[in-house]
């Protein structure tokens, strides 16, 4: 079967149709061409301008969410071919809002660029985008706008060869968000290879084919948006090496990677390849996952057990509540006169790290301040600083298959166990 990464479950139907008043186009425009695309939160004196640089784009409204800019954009695919794939967004106005929907549809977006006084909004979920290029353009007008768009544009753009070669990959990604069997399968011919994410998957174009069909006849087969994407060209200019960074709805960043060939006037693949890849820091969990579901064993769960103390006598009330817990490792963070090891050097993020890493699959002791507490239960990604019970608990914190999760224990007297 193919992996989940390549194969996402069918997307939702689009409205009945986006307000024609709210798409524009260049005045030159043909179906078929291929178009930057650009989403704007009000700016309204940007369409115009944006129209003679050869942008398409929608306005949506100010208070659209991600579900409904999902709807939006998978009627706009079908409408338009998005030259590079992904698109940009330009927010001039409602930033929060804007900053929700274009988060919770990242793998559409290659840039985003707030203007006039959604600049001066500061909006912490910007730096969630990785990969993509943010900027702030508070004093420029519509025509700076519109340059600075364009260039941002350019900057992913590719000539001669490696042009074609992109754009033939642009319409293979293009050909699956719109179900277009015939042209995917054409860049994709039966004597091509296609590599999915599990060891057992590789298929030749045919077998692909085959095992795809139920998917093409959907609206959408499946939507990998390119953010990033290197192309090299043999001597001879007959084959062509490529690498692309991709991101997707359902399972994040994935990456790309293979050969095409030149067949007349035509880029074909010879291989594609695609992988996810997996940040270092969590590569041993990963990998343990891997090797325990191949045995058809549970992955070992790692636990954190935040002892939270004021003093020496809450450390020995925290330890008593425990007693009966095997304990791995004893840390303690700013509290001192406690026999245990310090914690890792460099804050909360790398001491959680660390002792993920050293203490896979038991249970790790740590005692930590209520000053401490929120830093490390935000590190863990199972609460943030705000309203945490910074009383004298145990937070135990497991890090299993399905992610962290949390349990507060109220730590009571001597002999009383906890609750």
């Amino acid at each position: 079967m193919l992996a989940a990464c390549a194969l996402p479950s069918q997307q939702q139907q689009p409205d009945a149709g986006v307000d024609a008043a709210r798409v524009f186009v260049p005045a030159d425009h043909a179906d078929g061409d291929w178009v930057p695309f650009v989403v704007l939160w009000g700016g309204d004196d940007l369409v115009a301008p944006l129209r003679v640089a050869g942008f398409a784009g929608v306005r949506v409204p100010p208070d659209v969410d991600g579900a409904g800019l999902s709807r939006v954009m998978a009627e706009m695919r079908r409408r338009f071919r998005i030259d590079q794939g992904s698109v940009h967004a330009i927010v001039a106005a409602a930033p929060d809002a804007a900053a929700a929907a274009v988060l919770a549809q990242r793998h559409e977006f290659q840039t985003v660029t707030a203007t006039g006084a959604a600049a001066d909004v500061a909006t912490a979920q910007w730096q969630k985008l990785r990969f993509r290029r943010v900027a702030e353009l508070a004093e420029a007008d519509a025509a700076a706008v519109v340059a600075h768009l364009r260039a941002l544009h350019d900057e992913r753009r590719l000539d001669g060869a490696a042009a074609q070669v992109a754009r033939a990959l642009d319409s293979f990604h293009d050909a699956a968000a719109v179900a277009d069997e015939d042209r995917y399968f054409a860049i994709l011919p039966d004597d091509a290879v296609f590599l999915g994410t599990d060891a057992t998957e590789r298929w030749t174009g045919e077998r692909f084919r085959a095992f795809a069909l139920p998917y093409f006849e959907r609206p959408s087969a499946w939507t990998y948006v390119p953010l990033q994407r290197h192309v090299t060209l043999s001597q001879d200019g007959a084959l062509a090496w490529f690498d692309e960074l991709l991101d997707n709805a359902h399972y994040g960043e994935c990456r790309g990677s293979g050969v095409l060939q030149r067949r007349g006037d035509a880029w074909v693949l010879r291989q594609y390849n695609l992988t996810v890849p997996v940040p270092n820091e969590l590569m041993g969990d990963v990998a343990q996952r891997i090797r325990a579901f191949a045995d058809g064993e549970a992955p070992a769960v790692t636990t954190l057990l935040l002892a939270v103390a004021r003093d020496v006598d809450g450390v020995e009330r925290a330890s008593a509540a425990l007693a009966d817990v095997p304990i791995a490792a004893r840390y303690v963070g700013a509290l001192e006169g406690v026999a245990a090891q310090a914690l890792p050097a460099g804050g909360a993020n790398v001491a959680v790290r660390a002792l993920r890493r050293s203490h896979r699959g038991r249970n790790v002791l740590v005692i930590v301040t209520p000053d401490e507490l929120p830093a490390m239960l935000a590190a863990a990604g199972v609460a943030s600083p705000s309203g945490v019970d910074a009383a004298e608990r145990v937070h135990v914190v497991t890090f299993g298959v399905g992610g962290a999760r949390l349990l507060s224990l109220r730590v009571g007297e001597p002999g009383e166990a906890p609750r």
